[in-house]
């Protein structure tokens, strides 16, 4: 699902409606899956699944927002499948409004269990995605659109190509993940 419609995009382009929307569906669902990549945040409802070695102290998911901790499975010692109680652990947001990476910690009085020593022994089903999706982001996809619209080539010819001020980059800032 996108978060806008060819009938908003030919709206922001100012283009005719001629019936070639067809050439807008795949530019529409790349600058979405750009914005996506560059905010680690899903911008519709989806269901991911994410792998770690291990517990250790946390599991940080690495898409939000997250709706929610769906299943959480992982090889024991014996590297027999095992699934964590929903009571075992809890599923914490590290910034506001549930728009920060969340971490996974174990519940008071409780500690993970012990894994194969082996790679993804822990795996997370999880759900994503804005149930209200934030204006600038949606504006940046609308930006991100327009210029493979007007880019479809892989190269330009005579022209200097200059970043706008308070382009992209701009708009998804609040929305990005600090790396430190």
């Amino acid at each position: 699902m996108s978060v806008i419609t060819t009938d908003d995009l030919i709206d922001h382009l100012n283009l005719p409606d001629d019936g070639s929307a067809g050439l807008l569906v795949p530019i529409i669902a790349t600058s979405q899956a750009t914005v996506e990549k560059l905010t680690a945040k899903a911008l519709t409802s989806q269901s991911l699944v994410a792998r770690f070695n291990a517990f250790g102290s946390g599991l940080v998911l690495p898409v939000a927002p997250v709706q929610s901790v769906d299943t959480i499975t992982y090889l024991d010692d014996d590297r027999a499948e095992q699934t964590l109680v929903a009571a075992d652990f809890f599923a914490h947001p590290t910034g506001h409004d549930d728009e920060r990476t969340t971490i996974i910690i174990s519940a008071l009085n409780k500690t993970f269990p012990n894994t194969a020593s082996i790679a993804a022994a822990v795996t997370v089903s999880y759900t994503v995605g804005y149930s209200t999706v934030p204006a600038p982001l949606i504006h940046a996809v609308k930006l991100i659109a327009g210029h493979f619209y007007e880019n479809r080539e892989a190269t330009l010819v005579g022209v200097k190509a200059e970043e706008i001020p308070l382009g992209i980059m701009d708009l998804i800032a609040n929305y990005r993940e600090p790396v430190f």
